[in-house]
Order: structure tokens, then C-alpha cells, then sequence
């Protein structure tokens, strides 16, 4: 899924934000820019694990009537244009209860995505939602964080495809002024004990800190920034756009700040 010879920018959309048709012509705007991968946010009204750009996005998209049938369609639209593009759902436990699971596994293939991530689902109790996915080859994601066990990694490792995502600090996400000190530190301890590459998010937001991270990371995530831009409306896709072009390039120049 990611890209194997270059750094991988993974941006982070909401379906349904700030309309349906933006988040659509936002995606088509960030593949067009270069990302390797996209992670379609599905709006939750109790995201735990988002700052307040995010969950403002959320708050938005379930204003206007998104749900998970309105996420599977932006999807369906993303692949009619882009058919080999890899989505990555980023969702909760919730929605997808009240989906039911098998359903929204069968739907999510249905409409293309390639992984699915449950941010608030914890690895030991995974083992229907893996199973599932592993029955229709739906590659599943799991997040690691500064406080996960070494006992614990080796379980999330064991139950992610394609990548793992790391999140690069305590919290939640949204823009940070620094990039964790520690993260190089703590990225080396995880490649000592996982072979599957490793994608960074939360708290970066600038192309010099996508340059620092991906400087010991394989893919970078940049969500809350770009939502910010699209909350501005039209006039800030060329910024949309630079943010995308201009991180893909610190991050194969290795740029650090």
C-alpha cells in the first residue's frame, strides 16, 4: 500500500466536510498532488482520540446527514477516478456496532477501501474484527503510541497489515510547534521489534516537521492542517496543494527542523 521507494504522504480527510462534494474534490486534489495513500475519516460524535479541528469536522459532517453509507459512496466515487488509489478508513467502534461489523467489512470492500483502522478498539479484543477482515482481504491497521508495551506491540504488529501507525505523542491529535523529541529514539525501538513499515501521525502539521519524521518513519500523516485549510473554502486549495507538494519534498530531502 505504501509507496517502497519513496517517503509516503498519507493526508487525512473527513467524508462529508465540509460537504460531501468538497471532501470528494479535496481528495481528488491531494492524489493529484502526490499523496501515496488517503484515510477517510468516518465522523463520530465522541472521537476521544481527536483535538478540536477534527472533532469539529465530525460535528460538521454528521450536521450534514454523513454516515457510513454516505462514506462508502465518497469512496466508490474516489475509486471511479482514482481506482488503484489506496483508502484507509479511520473510524470508531461504535459506528461500526451499530453497522454491524460483518456488514460494514462486506461494504467496505464493496466500495473499494483497501484497510481499515478502529482508532478506540484494543488488539485483545480484535479477534472477530480481524478475522473478518482477513476473510475478504481487507487489510486492518492498528495504532501503537510512546506508551505501548513491548508485550503489547508485538500484538498490534501481529494483527496490522500493510503498516502500523504510530502516534508520535500522548494526546490527541492536532497541530504541534515541535516534533517529539523522543520519536526517533522510540521509532528505533519499534523497528528493533516490527518488519511492517511504520506510518507517523498526530501533531504534524508543517513540511519541515513531515521532513523531520519521515527521516525515521516510512509514511507520515497530516490531518488537522489540512482540515484547517478546507475550512477556509475555495480559495485555499493552492494552499492545500503546497502543503501536499511541498511536504513530499522535505520528506525525500529529509528536511529537519
Amino acid at each position: 500500500m505504501l509507496n517502497q521507494f519513496k517517503k509516503s504522504l498519507i493526508p487525512f480527510v473527513m467524508a462529508g466536510y465540509p460537504s460531501f462534494e468538497e471532501s470528494l474534490r479535496y481528495s481528488i486534489v491531494l492524489i493529484e498532488e502526490g499523496a501515496t495513500a488517503l484515510e477517510v475519516g468516518v465522523p463520530y460524535s465522541d472521537p476521544l482520540a481527536d483535538g478540536p479541528v477534527i472533532q469539529h469536522a465530525a460535528h460538521v459532517a454528521l450536521s450534514n446527514g454523513t454516515n457510513l453509507n454516505t462514506v462508502f459512496s465518497l469512496v466508490r466515487e474516489i475509486k471511479k477516478l482514482h481506482p488503484n488509489f489506496p483508502i484507509i478508513l479511520f473510524t470508531y467502534l461504535n459506528p461500526i456496532l451499530r453497522y454491524g461489523l460483518k456488514n460494514y467489512v462486506r461494504s467496505a470492500v464493496q466500495a473499494g477501501a483497501d484497510a481499515t483502522l478502529c482508532v478506540d478498539l484494543p488488539p485483545e479484543e480484535a479477534d472477530a474484527y480481524v478475522q473478518f477482515h482477513r476473510e475478504v482481504n481487507l487489510n486492518t491497521v492498528f495504532l501503537a503510541s510512546p506508551t505501548t508495551s513491548p508485550e503489547r506491540l508485538k500484538q498490534i504488529a501481529l494483527f496490522s497489515t500493510s503498516f502500523l501507525y504510530y502516534v508520535s505523542r500522548p494526546g490527541v491529535t492536532g497541530e504541534a510547534a515541535q516534533v517529539s523529541s523522543t520519536l526517533a529514539h522510540e521509532l528505533s525501538a519499534i523497528r528493533a521489534e516490527v518488519s511492517l513499515p511504520v506510518a507517523v501521525g498526530f501533531g504534524i502539521s508543517t513540511p519541515e516537521q513531515a521532513g523531520t519524521v519521515s527521516k525515521y518513519a516510512d509514511a507520515v500523516v497530516i490531518g488537522s492542517r489540512f482540515l484547517s485549510l478546507m475550512a477556509l473554502g475555495h480559495e485555499a486549495e493552492p494552499q492545500i496543494r503546497a502543503l501536499a507538494r511541498n511536504s513530499i519534498l522535505a520528506m525525500n530531502r529529509g528536511d529537519q527542523k
